[in-house]
């Protein structure tokens, strides 16, 4: 193992206590959510009594088998430490217990003092900027890399003199809905200190790696296999509440959502809100709270065997493709968040990553679409029809996708259905690949052609596909609908040229309108396939011949500009894609 232990022991002067720290019984934690530090212990032994370690002082994990800009595996400072014999029995011999915390502890070491901590009312990103010229946060983070612009909401007038740096993050985040913490960032040629001020929606700071508990997904090269015993998810409904009170500087406001008193029971909740001075913004602050009260929260934890050269390609705060097909709503990759990362020194070869999850990419803002609810691929392309998991929810949205071969463009008349996108590919014997989608009924089996009237079991579960053949590819995709549907803004890409890029076209939203991309294509060649960053990979299907199929998709709640999604191929191919947009309304 090329493991390496350091110890700050006074400004610049590193001492390399590797030799110190016992192989394969180091464990360290590092969180990534709303600036909390996780606590650890780190073991060092002290032969001849010559190391005094003191408090707040810098510890650095590397590993130099990781590429040059990615090596640090955990950096924190010491807390109280616990001084014993342990192992040795003679002599100045002693051990040392040293709680660290991790780098999230630094946020909260200053105390803003200079009058211009005196805030004007201005936006949550203006605040942000301000706080990161100031000498009491400039002095422990200068990097603002990762510092998100997007979305500004206005906040009131406040003085934070005598509050803490974390104090400012904090309000900031509590008003506009965005997380932070603090990476290690090691592309500069010094590792700094960076603050993250973003959506868990947001795409930045993306793992290239894959985890999954199913054999098809995993080669070990990007996507691993989870350990089973260490796989679980918590599914907990402390944070639902259906009333906020929230007092502020100034009265109290009360927030009352009847859907989540319906969907759970009626319950309250205080958020005492000291920086908030109007009613104005005290009525934002409780709104979101409410959206996000309005679900119960998901982590799942897992653990994965990676490589030396591998274990920083996964770090707390990144977002990772996950896939658990026993657990409830992650039967499909999913993009999440690592809420919080535990590294243990396993063997010469190996770290075990132990992470928390949260599925932040696509947990939908208040007005956003609410994600997949289902999704099911018929992998006997002799059949013409597709049984979901469990029956379809009136309202919610379907969407089909079908690939073909030797048939040119797939059938536009399939009974009960909208195609609204269609590409093929001649240079390839015409296969081809199109998107359709209804809107769920109340009961299905009223629709020629979908379920059977004569089974009960079959109504909103089973979809015979009428107008399509034997030989087709498809599957169906469940989208929860808590808003209209407005489907349009599609692109299609014809006799593309082989490549070893699968795009499916530039695509343009409706401006600020909630919205899911979706993506299919079709190639000659059974290849691998690695998503686009902001891509989504829902499925990937070869059933022995030409073509194969792939499906993947973005969500986006406040949409701004044009969104192409696609995947990178293992070698070059042949293909044909089509891009659809469902927007609120």
């Amino acid at each position: 193992m090329t493991a390496k232990y350091e110890y700050l022991h006074a400004a610049g002067s590193n001492v390399d206590i590797s030799g110190r720290v016992r192989a394969y019984q180091t464990e360290l934690r590092s969180d990534s959510h709303m600036g909390n530090a996780a606590l650890s212990t780190l073991i060092v032994d002290d032969p001849d009594g010559g190391l005094d370690m003191k408090g707040l002082r810098q510890v650095t994990w590397s590993e130099t088998s990781e590429g040059s800009n990615s090596q640090i595996i955990y950096r924190g400072f010491t807390a109280d430490r616990t001084i014993s014999r342990g192992k040795f029995r003679t002599q100045t011999g002693r051990t040392w217990n040293a709680n660290l915390a991790d780098q999230n502890s630094i946020l909260t070491r200053r105390i803003l003092r200079d009058a211009t901590a005196n805030r004007p009312a201005e936006t949550d990103v203006a605040r942000i900027q301000w706080l990161m010229t100031t000498s009491e946060m400039s002095s422990v983070i200068t990097d603002s890399t990762y510092i998100s612009t997007a979305e500004p909401v206005d906040m009131d007038a406040v003085d934070y003199r005598d509050q803490r740096v974390n104090d400012v993050i904090d309000d900031c985040a509590q008003q506009s809905g965005k997380d932070f913490f603090v990476i290690i960032n090691e592309i500069p040629a010094t590792p700094t200190f960076a603050l993250f001020y973003d959506f868990q929606a947001s795409t930045a700071y993306a793992s290239t790696l894959r985890l999954s508990n199913v054999l098809s997904d995993i080669d070990n090269v990007t996507t691993f296999g989870v350990l089973h015993e260490a796989t679980h998810l918590v599914r907990d409904p402390s944070r639902v509440y259906s009333g906020v009170v929230l007092p502020f500087d100034g009265g109290e406001v009360y927030v009352q959502d009847a859907a989540i008193a319906n969907a759970f029971v009626s319950r309250d909740t205080q958020a005492p809100s000291v920086n908030v001075k109007t009613i104005a913004k005290a009525t934002d602050r409780a709104t979101r709270y409410i959206a996000d009260a309005a679900t119960e929260q998901d982590v799942v934890s897992t653990a994965v065997v990676l490589p030396l050269a591998l274990v920083n390609h996964l770090k707390e705060g990144m977002t990772v493709n996950a896939r658990f097909s026993h657990l409830p709503g992650y039967s499909v990759m999913n993009t999440m968040r690592v809420l919080t990362r535990t590294v243990t020194a396993t063997s010469e070869e190996n770290y075990t990553v132990s992470v928390e999850l949260v599925n932040g990419p696509f947990t939908a803002a208040a007005s956003a679409p609410a994600g997949i609810v289902q999704y099911k691929l018929d992998t006997d392309i002799l059949q013409r029809f597709v049984t979901l998991d469990a029956k379809s929810t009136q309202g919610n949205l379907l969407v089909l996708f079908v690939t073909r071969r030797d048939a040119g463009e797939p059938n536009p008349a399939v009974t009960g259905w909208t195609q609204i996108a269609a590409a093929h590919n001649n240079l390839h014997w015409q296969r081809s690949c199109a998107i359709y989608y209804r809107v769920v009924t109340a009961d299905e089996s009223a629709v020629s052609g979908t379920g059977s009237p004569t089974d009960p079991a079959t109504i909103n579960k089973t979809y015979t596909l009428t107008g399509l053949s034997a030989g087709d590819t498809t599957a169906i995709m469940e989208i929860a609908s808590p808003a209209a549907y407005e489907a349009g803004k599609t692109s299609e890409v014809n006799d593309a040229a082989s490549s070893t890029a699968m795009t499916g076209g530039a695509v343009t939203p409706t401006a600020g309108a909630p919205c899911i991309i979706i993506m299919v294509a079709e190639t000659y060649d059974n290849v691998t396939t690695v998503p686009l960053t902001g891509t989504t990979q829902l499925d990937r299907w070869w059933g022995g011949a030409s073509p194969m199929y792939w499906v993947g998709y973005r969500i986006i709640a406040s949409p701004s500009g044009s969104y192409t999604l696609g995947a990178t191929l293992s070698g070059a191919s042949l293909t044909s894609a089509v891009t659809a947009v469902f927007s609120t309304t």
